[in-house]
């Protein structure tokens, strides 16, 4: 009995899953209170699901940039898109070729 413990005891144990869901957050900047709390509420939510991926990507209030993030967010295909602009007329556009 001793001999078949020990001889489990050297497999590896299956580590965590992999992420099955991806998300991609764009934000237009992190640095107000009330974006961070939406940041910090998310990523604990997501905390309890390990098979769940956050990308979160701050622009620092640079739509050009938020513009080239939104981009890549959809070319890597996430399963969800949340988009937190300064400024809503820039990624319209964007936005809805994402939906689509």
């Amino acid at each position: 009995m001793i001999l078949a413990g020990a001889a489990g005891a050297g497999r590896l144990r299956p580590g965590p899953p992999e992420p099955t869901y991806r998300i991609g957050f764009s934000q237009c900047t992190a640095g107000d209170a009330w974006r961070l709390a939406m940041r910090v509420g998310l990523e604990k939510e997501l905390s309890f699901h390990s098979d769940v991926q956050l990308e979160v990507l701050g622009a620092h209030f640079n739509m050009a940039l938020q513009r080239r993030q939104v981009q890549v967010l959809i070319q890597q295909r996430v399963d969800l898109l949340i988009i937190s602009p300064n400024q809503s007329g820039p990624l319209t556009e964007l936005t809805e070729a994402a939906y689509n």
